[in-house]
């Protein structure tokens, strides 16, 4: 499935983009600038490079984590195969809260989100 990583997050009222909102990421610990828009890209990067506190990951594990998040930075649109969608939402759903697992979700699964019955990030047609 091809999947456009430049696509934002939006509020429950699906006006409003969610932002990042501190100097580090809660989840990798990397720098973020505060007010950043949050795209897929990013969580989907964020997700895959984050690792638990107690987590320990084989250096194959960390080396596929690390191609894959380097595929999604590189390009607008990615194409992602059934297994690598599954491994990103069960990735991005141990780190991140319903409302973003909710909208990455649906964007994996390439449903358009519908927030507060507003259709956004709708697939452009190209």
């Amino acid at each position: 499935m091809k999947l456009d990583v430049t696509q934002n997050l939006y509020e429950l009222d699906g006006d409003t983009p969610l932002k990042t909102s501190s100097q580090i990421c809660v989840a990798c610990r990397q720098p973020l600038g505060a007010g950043d828009p949050m795209t897929l890209r990013l969580v989907l990067t964020r997700a895959l490079t984050a690792r638990g506190q107690n987590e320990v990951l084989a250096f194959e594990e960390q080396m596929e984590r690390y191609a894959l998040a380097k595929r999604i930075s590189a390009d607008d649109e990615v194409e992602l195969s059934i297994a690598e969608a599954g491994k990103l939402q069960g990735l991005v759903a141990a780190i991140y809260a319903p409302l973003v697992t909710g909208q990455v979700g649906d964007m994996l699964e390439g449903y358009p989100i519908l927030l507060n019955s507003i259709i956004v990030n709708a697939h452009k047609d190209k």
